[in-house]
């Protein structure tokens, strides 16, 4: 399995992997902290979907890994049984290409031509599951937005203030719990009434299969009649 690794950089056991590394867990730590038998967690990331024969019990631990990671699990199972399949189909033509015939056509003893065939057949398989494995990942990633004003901690008088930003395409934005809408070119703009003291200002992005982005601001209202070295 570790020699397919870099033609299957977009499996599921890699992108399981990725994040358990992102996050600067072990395998032991993943287990203790899911409660899934460390077994099943090799299981995910080497692509064995074979290794445990209970179904049941194999989806219900990917979908709890998997949510633990921050994937959307629907999603993730969806793939999971994707790769399944096509692993049966292959089993099934490997076992059909070793059947014994008595006799073979003169072409095939061409080595040449038939490796260049595999060849192509092979370059087309990994480009295909590179394109799909890329527009997955860039599925499930959780939606980034560009926050411009305000930042964080900013004092000021004023008892309203504009909450600006750049988003995504398809990624929805709220203020406060309000919905607000990008212009066409993902910009969004929204004005934001304060109050003396503390005001925390929350915008969350959200996307179709992942996990929500939330970005807290905090802006600090003082009053105008307020010594200036209390600001």
């Amino acid at each position: 399995m570790l020699e397919q690794e870099a033609d299957n950089s977009y499996s599921i056991g890699s992108l399981l992997r990725g994040a358990r590394q992102e996050q600067n867990l072990t395998l032991e730590e993943a287990a203790k902290q899911t409660r899934i038998p460390i077994d099943y967690i090799r299981a995910f990331e080497d692509d064995d979907h074979w290794r445990h024969a209970d179904i049941a019990y194999t989806r219900l631990y990917l979908k709890a890994y998997a949510e633990f990671l921050g994937y959307n699990a629907t999603t993730l199972l969806s793939l999971y049984k994707k790769e399944r399949s096509q692993k049966v189909g292959d089993n099934l033509r490997d076992t059909a290409n070793r059947a014994p015939t008595r006799e073979l056509p003169a072409w095939a003893m061409m080595v040449a031509p038939r490796m260049i065939q595999g060849a192509f057949v092979v370059l087309f398989i990994l480009a295909t599951a590179t394109y799909f494995g890329y527009e997955f990942k860039r599925m499930i990633a959780p939606p980034t937005i560009s926050l411009y004003t305000p930042h964080d901690g900013l004092v000021t008088s004023d008892r309203s203030i504009e909450v600006t930003g750049h988003a995504e395409k398809e990624v929805g934005i709220r203020i406060n719990g309000k919905s607000i809408s990008p212009d066409g070119k993902g910009n969004f703009t929204d004005t934001v009434e304060l109050r003396e003291g503390v005001n925390i200002i929350t915008v969350k992005s959200s996307k179709q299969h992942s996990k929500d982005m939330t970005y807290t601001r905090r802006v600090i209202v003082m009053p105008e009649d307020r010594p200036a070295a209390m600001r």
